[in-house]
């Protein structure tokens, strides 16, 4: 079961690797694609952080991971004509992959 998922997994990064990007400022080299970047940044723009505390601890972890993208310019940046890019390594998928970047 578990090879099954890892080989679906694997085959959809292939298929959409264009779209993918490492986000630097997130924990654990999240792979993210560049529309879920900048909805992120969308979403973060209109959450409160007056009180960042305020609620339970799974709050806390949302709106502190938001709060990175709040001011990210990286969704800002990202072009899917490819004119200008950054390398980041990616080492389950190969070598060396580009994400856009103005």
């Amino acid at each position: 079961m578990s090879s099954m998922i890892l080989k679906q997994t694997e085959e959809w990064l292939a298929q959409h690797r264009p779209e993918i990007i490492q986000c630097p400022y997130q924990p654990g080299n999240l792979l993210i694609t560049k529309d879920s970047c900048r909805k992120r940044r969308v979403k973060a723009k209109k959450e409160n952080y007056a009180d960042i505390m305020k609620g339970d601890v799974l709050d806390y972890i949302h709106k502190s991971g938001l709060l990175l993208c709040r001011d990210c310019r990286l969704a800002l940046n990202q072009y899917s004509n490819g004119n200008k890019v950054i390398p980041y390594p990616r080492n389950e998928y190969g070598s060396m992959a580009r994400a856009a970047r103005a």
